[in-house]
Parts: structure tokens; C-alpha cells; sequence
């Protein structure tokens, strides 16, 4: 059988990320297992921006008070605001949740490592994502957050990298 170009990228990205051995999510109030993670990254910036990255993981209601821009091709990390919109994004490595990043791990160690050295130029993006709020009584209630960490894929316009979710730690929303 004959694959085209198109084909034969998505394999070397399937292939990449079937062969990480990923676990469960590092940190958070219950363990939930890493997923690979792929999407479409359309009309991006080289390199793409925090507001590219939000597209293609298609975060309709991305809310934080503590991001300057999303058009910027680094975001540091904003810092954990409870009581506020703090949604999530950025680069730094060791703000992240859902790899080990303590106790002498460094980024270039394990799954995190590898999926850092597959993408272009090494560029990792942290997203953390609230679901939509329940209403409890007279309060919001949000139950859970989403996780990605992803790059650009070196083939083709897409991200690859992973996504899991963990039980939201800020129950005084």
C-alpha cells in the first residue's frame, strides 16, 4: 500500500508518541492516567504563540486575569491565584503538573525529555483548563482541570504531546 506524504507524517508522529512511556499525572488530589494528545495547529505563528496554542486545542472559554498576552511566543508562568480566573499557560517547566519536576528530575528526563526533544526548537506549552463551573447551592464548583503539555510536531502543522485531567485543588472557587 502506498502512503502519501500527509500519511507517512501522521505515522512518525503516532509512532513517537505510542512509544512514550507515560504514567499518571504527577501532581494533583487523585491519579488519573497521561494520554497522548494530537490536534491541528492552524494559521500559527512560527513559533507558535500561547493564543495558537489555545486554538488548536480549541479552549473556547480560556479565562485568566494574570496572563499579559497570549500573543506572545513565551508566557511565563502566571502564578496560582485562587478566588480568580486562573486558567493557564505557559513554558516554564518546573510550574507544570503533570510530569515529575522535583527532586533532581529534570526536563530532559523521562517521557517529559522526550516529548521536549521531538518538538520544534524544544518548545513545550503547559495549559491547565477549568471546566465549566457546576453551581453548588450560591457558589461555583469547578470539579476538574484539563492538563496539556504540547509542541510542534517536526512533520506537519499540528501539536503533539499529552493531555490528562486532575481534580481541581481550588475548592474555594
Amino acid at each position: 500500500m502506498f502512503l502519501s506524504q500527509a500519511d507517512a507524517d501522521w505515522t512518525d508522529d503516532a509512532d513517537f508518541l505510542a512509544a512514550l512511556d507515560l504514567d499518571d499525572c504527577y501532581y494533583g488530589a487523585a491519579s488519573h492516567p497521561v494520554y497522548p494528545f494530537v490536534c491541528e495547529l492552524v494559521d500559527a505563528a512560527i513559533p507558535p504563540t500561547g493564543s495558537d496554542i489555545l486554538k488548536a486545542v480549541q479552549a473556547k472559554h480560556f479565562q485568566s486575569e494574570h496572563i499579559a498576552s497570549l500573543d506572545a511566543t513565551y508566557i511565563p508562568f502566571p502564578g496560582y491565584h485562587p478566588h480568580t480566573e486562573n486558567d493557564e499557560i505557559h513554558n516554564d517547566f518546573g510550574e507544570q503538573n503533570v510530569f515529575a519536576n522535583e527532586d533532581g528530575v529534570g526536563e530532559f528526563d523521562g517521557a517529559h525529555g522526550a516529548l521536549k526533544r521531538y518538538v520544534v526548537d524544544g518548545r513545550l506549552w503547559y495549559v491547565l483548563l477549568h471546566i465549566a463551573p457546576t453551581m453548588l447551592e450560591d457558589f461555583k464548583f469547578r470539579q476538574f482541570v484539563i492538563l496539556f503539555v504540547l509542541g510542534k510536531s517536526p512533520h506537519a502543522s499540528r501539536c503533539v504531546g499529552v493531555v490528562t485531567h486532575q481534580v481541581c485543588h481550588n475548592l474555594c472557587d
